[in-house]
């Protein structure tokens, strides 16, 4: 079971590099997670060292920080494409090990917008999903972004599309691949979170 890392998409180096991983805050807050914990555990034995302070306390704390951070750590996912050398790393997370794949463009499918609708207790909401899809069955689609929107009483799910339509198109484009709107049709999270 994975965390679902939020993902997000923006160009680097003058338009050369896509990426699309996780913002900062994100990340800094896994490693701050993962100092915190460890800071616990070593004040807790230090603290057992000079008989003062509460050990248990500190060690539990400090190993539940350490179990959530590295559980952030190995759920991160991030995609680079590189538009020079017409290739792409992907670090994808989920699962029980990392794993690290390279490939060239040519091995992309397609990049589709989705919508799944979500009833909440305030009203109704969206949330749009653009899904990268491979040629290769066998690689796992990945959502490269998301967005939640609410929807007005009664307006189509597609209403609140245009922010995460409009980079989608132009990320489909930059990378020469295929674009699929159908944001119109309630799709669930085509990625399970038990990976």
């Amino acid at each position: 079971m994975a965390l679902e890392t939020p993902l997000g998409g923006r160009f680097l180096k003058e338009g050369r590099i896509l990426f699309f991983g996780p913002p900062p805050w994100y990340l800094q807050l896994m490693w701050g997670t993962l100092a915190v914990g460890g800071a616990s555990i070593l004040w807790g034995t230090i603290s057992v060292a000079r008989g003062t302070g509460d050990p248990v306390y500190f060690g539990w704390v400090g190993l539940m920080l350490l179990f959530a951070g590295c559980w952030a750590f190995g759920s991160l996912q991030r995609i680079t494409f590189d538009m020079r050398t017409k290739t792409y790393r992907r670090w994808h997370g989920p699962g029980f090990l990392p794993r690290l794949y390279t490939g060239s463009l040519e091995n992309l499918h397609s990049m589709t917008l989705m919508a799944e609708q979500r009833m909440m207790p305030n009203g109704r909401y969206v949330t749009y999903r653009l899904v990268l899809h491979w040629k290769n069955p066998r690689e796992p689609l990945m959502v490269v972004q998301q967005v939640t929107a609410p929807l007005p009483a009664g307006a189509p799910l597609n209403a609140s599309v245009q922010g995460i339509g409009a980079a989608g198109w132009e990320y489909a484009k930059a990378l020469g691949i295929g674009w699929q709107d159908i944001s119109h049709t309630h799709q669930p999270c085509p990625v399970s979170v038990f990976a």
